[in-house]
């Protein structure tokens, strides 16, 4: 009897991408420290991203006047540990009541999981700050700039400075491997991965490898737009994973030895995608969600060629 493939909660992937959720926020609370003011400077609260997004909006809780204000994301100097450089600004108007308030960025600013940025306020004189209640442990670290971001001041942490802000954007989960890689004449079993962030824009930057290939095979990976599958690949082991119309992509060869299961296939998908022009599907925006396969000769299998398990992914833009 033929097994059914192993799927990965293919119904949750494909809400994996959530356009304008909040992709990292702190102390997102309805609390707040009613006793805190801020001065003309530009005050800066280092963050570190917890996943690659692409963030298009920016939030802190204030009130108290009427007045143009700013929310910039600048990234880190490693050096001297303190902002270095703009990567872009959200302009807004705050209104008195204290809440949640902020603006969107033109274009969304693209943050890589695990880096440091910091979150710029360049705030009004009397404007709330967007602060929780003291806590027992430190809160982040930040400083402020007096003249406009051209130097800033020795960055510092306190329990009464439990800042208060929201990025939101879009963040999808991680590329998941799915289903079921089928087994080869040779006894190989190709699982697919990925490195890097998937994107409507980048040119570079996300690869899809498939290890585990029988050595010296032809192959490549084809995609889909339309969601996961469950075919039988002819009287094989392997099972087709991704629903049809796909795209193929560029022929590869896995190298490694023949007969042996070291033969490995990669692409860098952004690559493909930016110098390939008419692929299904274009053009592609952030959001989409695609799954991916590997396709690779196998002469003795009963169809000639085997299959990996699958990846469902989603785009950044």
């Amino acid at each position: 009897m033929k097994h059914l493939p192993y799927f990965l909660a293919p119904l949750a992937l494909v809400a994996a991408a959530q356009a304008q959720s909040i992709c990292h926020s702190l102390n997102d609370t309805p609390t707040f420290l009613n006793t805190v003011s801020l001065g003309n400077a530009w005050f800066a609260i280092q963050l570190v991203a917890p996943q690659t997004s692409a963030i298009s909006r920016i939030e802190v809780f204030t009130g108290e006047t009427t007045s143009a204000q700013q929310l910039d994301l600048w990234s880190h100097d490693v050096a001297t540990g303190k902002p270095a450089a703009l990567l872009g600004s959200a302009p807004f108007s705050i209104a008195p009541t204290n809440t949640w308030q902020g603006a969107n960025f033109a274009a969304p600013v693209a943050l890589s999981g695990g880096a440091t940025y910091w979150l710029v306020w360049r705030a009004q004189l009397g404007t709330q700050a967007s602060l929780d209640l003291p806590g027992a442990q430190l809160g982040p670290v930040w400083t402020i700039s007096t003249d406009a971001g051209a130097s800033w001041f020795t960055p510092v942490q306190s329990v009464d400075r439990q800042w208060k802000y929201r990025l939101l954007g879009t963040c999808p989960a991680p590329p998941a491997a799915y289903c079921t890689a089928g087994t080869t004449s040779s006894g190989c079993n190709a699982s697919i991965s990925a490195t890097g962030t998937p994107s409507a824009s980048a040119s570079s930057g996300f690869t899809l490898a498939a290890s585990g290939v029988e050595g010296q095979r032809q192959g490549l990976f084809f995609y889909s737009l339309s969601g996961v599958e469950a075919l039988p690949w002819g009287a094989g082991s392997s099972w087709l994973c991704v629903k049809a119309p796909t795209q193929r992509c560029t022929p590869l060869d896995s190298g490694g030895a023949a007969g042996a299961c070291d033969g490995v296939l990669a692409l860098d998908w952004n690559g493909f995608r930016t110098n390939t022009p008419g692929l299904l599907g274009a053009p592609y925006s952030g959001g989409q969600q695609l799954w991916a396969q590997a396709w690779f000769r196998d002469p003795p299998s009963p169809k000639s060629t085997s299959l990996s398990n699958a990846l469902a992914f989603t785009l950044l833009p």
